[in-house]
């Protein structure tokens, strides 16, 4: 059987880049670090690129960085897929991201639906494929003559669903984020309930008799906030431990922060459009109901920025810290209030540092947790400075954390 889908999957792979190498594609690598792969004809303004998905999307000669021959991105991926196991599927989803992040949205479906056939549960894949999927048939969509009439750009929103976190990263941050008064929804997995407390043996609370009964006993939320509070920052344990509802500080993010971002600087002329300036990017759902996953992109956007993204700006646009200092709220001050000038001339969304909304901005940032490194988040790993096909660094940061608050959580064995 492992032989069979070894020959299967070389197969399928090799079929998929021998028909896109036919055509001699190319990678046109933009200036705002999004790469385009297919067949390039010069116009008289820049570029039209052909994709072997269906689309055709046209670019400016001044927001194209260099043009390079696909086919070495194309080998490389080849390269990876020919070191592993066929039936390791973690390792497919990790070379079809590489493959994602490089617009090669044809042999990302085929290794993502290889890897569901070895392992159909795997949420990640599935979450991926989604947007592969959609990135494809948004690039089909944006070929037709009346979208292209009205403007829109071929591998913009294509690009777009690829971008966005997925779900694991959701969880990661409502982890990160959950305080001790927060009552949310939990689910565990993988057994992560008894390999704590295996993991814990020998710990002063678990020393107690019966306390692995005790803990067993307690409600999820609680078990949850201990196991969050007592393991390192990298154990795999906390990958297991599913928050399925938003923390307060996310709540709030969605109800009282973003509605102001959203109405001052994430238009499509500011940092909700494709040429954002200083590389700080936002996502702009236009349906009234926000896309959930988008939010929580832009809340990791604006939570790393000036530190884990790019890292070429004075200031974080949050800082806990010195919530003051938070470039969030000096941009949107007026000039002669502001620390930092703004590079553009716009309409400060706040009067003074009197007013309501920015008083509950700033409230909602003092109230973030401060954390050793930053979130460790696979979203993260794009802005890296590494090549374009490098492989992705799934080594996070080794830094104990407890979870936000001021008020430590007791020790298990004292819950009744």
């Amino acid at each position: 059987m492992k032989r069979y889908l070894a020959l299967a999957l070389s197969a399928c792979i090799a079929l998929g880049l021998a028909l896109s190498e036919g055509f001699s594609d190319q990678v046109v690598f933009l200036k705002d670090g999004r790469r385009i792969i297919g067949q390039v004809t010069k116009t008289d303004d820049g570029y039209e690129v052909k994709t072997n998905s269906g689309g055709t999307c046209e670019v400016t000669s001044q927001s194209v960085l260099k043009i390079e021959d696909a086919k070495t991105l194309r080998q490389q991926l080849q390269d990876r897929l020919d070191r592993i196991e066929p039936t390791d599927a973690e390792g497919l989803y990790q070379i079809a991201r590489l493959a994602t992040d490089n617009m090669l949205l044809d042999e990302a479906k085929q290794i993502l639906e290889q890897a569901l056939k070895v392992r159909p549960d795997f949420e990640n894949a599935k979450q991926l494929l989604k947007k592969v999927n959609a990135a494809i048939d948004d690039l089909k969509a944006a070929s037709k003559p009346s979208e292209a009439a009205a403007g829109k750009p071929a591998t913009e929103q294509a690009k777009l669903n690829c971008d966005l976190i997925d779900q694991e990263d959701v969880y990661r941050i409502r982890r990160a984020l959950l305080g001790p008064k927060d009552n949310v929804q939990i689910e565990f997995r993988n057994d992560v309930i008894e390999k704590f407390i295996i993991d814990q043996q020998g710990s002063a609370d678990f020393a107690e008799h019966n306390a692995d009964r005790k803990f067993r006993s307690l409600p999820r939320l609680q078990q949850a906030q201990y196991m969050l509070a007592n393991l390192d920052r990298d154990s795999k344990l906390r990958d297991d431990i599913l928050i399925k509802s938003d923390p307060r500080l996310m709540s709030d993010f969605k109800t009282r922060v973003w509605p102001v971002v959203l109405n001052s600087c994430a238009s499509a002329k500011c940092h909700g459009g494709v040429n954002a300036p200083a590389g700080f990017r936002l996502y702009v759902d236009p349906s009234p109901k926000q896309n959930e996953q988008m939010l929580y992109t832009d809340f990791a956007i604006i939570y790393g920025y000036g530190e884990q993204i790019r890292g070429q700006v004075a200031g974080k646009m949050v800082d806990p810290r010195v919530p003051e200092d938070s470039l969030l709220l000096q941009l949107g001050l007026p000039e002669k209030l502001s620390k930092v000038n703004h590079l553009a001339e716009i309409t400060p969304p706040f009067k003074n540092t009197n007013e309501g909304p920015y008083r509950v901005i700033r409230e909602w940032i003092r109230n973030l947790p401060v954390l050793p490194g930053g979130l460790v988040l696979d979203y993260y790993k794009q802005f890296a400075p590494a090549s374009p096909t490098s492989a992705p660094n799934s080594s996070p940061a080794k830094a104990p954390v407890k979870p936000p608050g001021a008020t430590p959580l007791p020790a298990f064995p004292t819950v009744h």
